[in-house]
């Protein structure tokens, strides 16, 4: 998530009586942890856009002028990325805190196993062996940006 300098988040519901909604008693506790969570939750403290980053709650926090485009561009790069990879990852790390781990390595291998015979994996290789760039480099990706 990106975020402005001016942005602030709260668990507000506590202080109209409320109990957290929209899947948040299930994500925050997985997010920052139940002490913190129950905090967040039990006060309706407001975190500032530094302390959410610190917490892992924001990615990157830019001036809110510049928002609109910085958001643009993260999402830019990822035109070129490969959807198989990106989508069984999700599918795969969305799982993890309901999985044990001999499921998570089934799925794991599953997986692989339908990203390793799509298309994008096998130019990735082809490529590679001629010496090509990565079509998806996000470091490279970043810089260019």
């Amino acid at each position: 998530m990106l975020a402005s300098e001016r942005a602030s988040f709260s668990m507000v519901f506590v202080k109209i009586g409320l109990v957290p909604d929209m899947g948040a008693l299930y994500t925050l506790p997985r997010s920052v942890g139940m002490s913190l969570a129950k905090e967040l939750m039990l006060t309706g403290r407001r975190l500032g856009a530094e302390e959410a980053k610190r917490l892992g709650l924001v990615h990157a926090i830019h001036p809110v002028d510049d928002l609109g485009l910085a958001a643009r561009r993260f999402a830019a790069r990822f035109v070129h990325a490969p959807r198989e990879a990106v989508a069984l990852t999700k599918r795969a790390v969305n799982s993890a805190f309901e999985s044990s781990f001999e499921a998570s390595l089934s799925t794991e291998a599953q997986a692989q196993s339908v990203a390793s015979a799509a298309g994008y994996f096998q130019d990735a290789v082809s490529g590679f062996l001629r010496g090509e760039a990565l079509g998806f480099d996000w470091d490279r990706l970043c810089k260019e940006a």
